[in-house]
């Protein structure tokens, strides 16, 4: 009996508690793995490998996850266990550029559980964590299929836009991307204030997300263009100017590592329909240029001129995500807005 009782006197437990690295970290790399099997990309596969191996590290964990980039992208967080086991998760962050503005990273449960209301009672524990925290807002992606909309909605959540990913393979098909023969020249130093006022002019979807671009993002430093040279990066940029001085119609840039490409594109509303073939025409000849490699787009879902020069050059859609936004009051304070 009273080896009984001994055993009985920690069971195990069942709710939500905030992630410990030390105890959660192969658990939860273990469950993100299983939930987002077919969405990890080359960077998630690494976080969630480096998330193992630091968690085989032991008594060491301790000494080095906090500056570990795999415990610092899981933490803080909030976990379900269910009878001991961890079946939930919800990594969210604080802005680095926007204080009190909290984003959720991913918000994960595993198939064995779901139906059950744990992802409604983990996103209520990592509202109490913010508010606990002084944060104003929450941020999230949602995908547009995922049932969890609605769930986000009946939470006080709005949604602001939606961006859809494209993603081409192999060599563009540019002898198929329409053009209008608007003038595109590479970016240079003196167009950094006016870049900065053409993100500002468009939507929200567009701007950054979670966090929209500040000016210093724009301003020309020295050892951006070094630290690129050292870690074998390719970045470059074109504009296309407005017919007026100091305005630019669209802008597009090229940011490349391991063969992999990134593209953003951004065009002025004013100009919407004018520059997109131009601006994809120069970044997507680099790419035919170096040969086969990967682009990937990240872009708005409403504009819908991009879109059909994305398919002209060979581009698919992957997903669509929803970005939503909850507005907090603050413990004993007012806040920017209402739930």
């Amino acid at each position: 009996m009273a080896a009984r009782l001994a055993l009985n006197l920690h069971p195990p437990r069942t709710g939500a508690r905030p992630l410990n690295p030390a105890r959660d970290l192969g658990a939860v790399a273990d469950l993100l793995e299983t939930v987002f099997a077919d969405d990890l990309d080359p960077g998630g596969r690494q976080m969630i490998r480096e998330a193992r191996s630091l968690a085989r590290s032991g008594l060491m964990l301790h000494l080095i996850s906090p500056w570990s980039s795999a415990a610092g992208s899981l933490f803080p967080g909030i976990i379900w266990e269910e009878s001991g086991r961890v079946v939930g998760n919800v990594t969210v962050g604080n802005s680095a550029r926007r204080p009190g503005n909290w984003q959720v990273a991913n918000v994960a449960v595993h198939p064995d559980f779901r139906g059950q209301g744990i992802g409604r009672r983990l996103m209520e524990a990592t509202i109490d964590q913010v508010l606990n925290r002084s944060g104003r807002q929450i941020s999230l992606q949602v995908r547009d299929t995922n049932p969890a909309v609605a769930l986000y909605q009946r939470m006080g959540f709005r949604p602001l836009g939606s961006v859809t990913r494209w993603i081409s393979t192999g060599r563009p098909r540019l002898g198929a991307l329409h053009t209008s023969g608007s003038p595109v020249r590479p970016a240079q130093s003196k167009d950094w204030l006016a870049l900065w006022q053409l993100f500002r002019s468009v939507t929200v979807a567009a701007q950054g997300w979670p966090d929209p671009l500040t000016m210093p993002h724009f301003r020309p430093r020295w050892w951006r263009s070094l630290l690129q040279l050292l870690n074998d990066e390719t970045m470059r940029r074109w504009v296309a100017p407005a017919p007026f001085d100091g305005i630019l119609d669209g802008y597009v840039e090229l940011h490349g590592i391991a063969g992999r490409y990134r593209l953003t594109l951004r065009v002025r509303t004013g100009a919407v329909g004018q520059v997109e073939g131009d601006l994809l025409q120069e970044a997507l000849s680099a790419v035919d240029r170096a040969g086969d490699g990967t682009v990937v787009i990240d872009h708005p879902s409403e504009e819908k001129t991009a879109e059909e020069r994305f398919r002209e050059a060979g581009f698919r859609a992957d997903r669509t995500l929803i970005l939503m936004q909850l507005q907090l009051k603050p413990q004993g304070g007012d806040s920017d807005g209402n739930i």
